[in-house]
């Protein structure tokens, strides 16, 4: 399925804004000064996006830890030849 052309033209201009001021940025400041920079926007943006993980999870981890799986029920599947006598057996013994 192909993108609509105005969709992707509009990610391309953001992209180049972005980078003009990237570009714009590093230009005005020495290199010592944007690599600092450039790491304490980092970390920010790093706690902005884990805090709002976070909160959207409520705090739970999105996995569950289990020490062994369980399951609920079987199905048995097995061919009409031998319906019968599974059938028996799922029984259990006759008394």
């Amino acid at each position: 399925m192909a993108a609509c052309p105005a969709v992707r033209l509009g990610e391309r201009r953001l992209v180049r804004s972005l980078l003009g001021l990237l570009i714009n940025l590093l230009g005005a400041v020495g290199f010592a000064r944007a690599m600092v920079l450039g790491i304490l926007w980092g970390v920010a943006f790093g706690l902005v996006f884990a805090a709002v993980g976070y909160a959207m999870t409520r705090g739970r981890g999105d996995f569950t830890s289990r020490s062994a799986t369980i399951p609920s029920h079987f199905d048995v599947m097995v061919s009409t030849t031998h319906s019968l006598r599974a059938q028996a057996v799922l029984a259990g013994p006759a008394a």
